[in-house]
C-alpha cells in the first residue's frame, strides 16, 4: 500500500494520536463528578439567600472600586443667577429676505426673477404679480418696486449685469 518509510512513519503518528484520544475519551467518561452537591438537592430558598448575601457584599463594597468604598457623588454646584437669554433678533425685513436675480426685456414685457436669500427657487415676476405680503409694482431700469399691504414700498436692486 504505502511503500515510502515516511508514509509509514506519518500513518505511525496517527494510529497513536487516534489511540491517545480514545483512551481519554473513556477516561473522561468515567471520571468522578466534578460537582459534590448538585443543584436539586439545594433548597430554592436557601439559594436566594445565598444570591441577596451575595448582592448585599457587592453593594456595601464596590467590585472594580479600587478603594472598595460606596461611591458618593460630589455635591452639586451652587445654583448661579444668569441673566435672562437675549430676545430672538427680529424676522429680516423684505429687502433683506429676497434677491432680485435677473430681468428679462422683450419689447414691453419685463420679468423679474427673485429668490429668498439662500434659497434655490426663483420666482419669476411680471408687473402686479404677488410675493409673499409683496405686489410687483414697477420693473426699472436698475431696480424693482414692491408694495406692501400696509402701503410701504420696497426697492430692490437689479444685479450688475442685468442694467446692461
Amino acid at each position: 500500500m504505502l511503500r515510502r518509510p515516511e508514509a509509514r512513519a506519518v500513518l505511525a503518528r496517527v494510529d497513536a494520536l487516534t489511540m491517545a484520544a480514545a483512551l481519554g475519551w473513556v477516561a473522561w467518561l468515567w471520571s468522578p463528578v466534578l460537582f459534590p452537591e448538585s443543584r436539586e438537592t439545594r433548597s430554592p430558598a436557601s439559594a436566594a439567600t445565598e444570591s441577596a448575601l451575595a448582592l448585599g457584599q457587592l453593594t456595601e463594597k464596590p467590585l472594580f472600586d479600587p478603594a472598595r468604598q460606596r461611591y458618593v457623588p460630589p455635591p452639586p454646584p451652587p445654583a448661579v443667577a444668569s441673566a435672562p437669554p437675549p430676545p430672538p433678533p427680529p424676522p429680516p425685513g423684505f429687502a433683506e429676505s429676497h434677491v432680485v436675480k435677473g430681468v428679462a426685456r422683450n419689447g414691453d414685457i419685463r420679468i423679474v426673477f427673485v429668490s429668498e436669500q439662500g434659497q434655490a427657487i426663483v420666482h419669476p415676476l411680471k408687473v402686479g404679480d404677488r410675493l409673499g405680503t409683496h405686489v410687483v409694482r414697477e420693473i426699472g431700469v436698475a431696480d424693482v418696486t414692491f408694495d406692501a399691504e400696509d402701503g410701504q414700498s420696497v426697492v430692490l436692486p437689479l444685479p450688475r449685469a442685468a442694467t446692461r
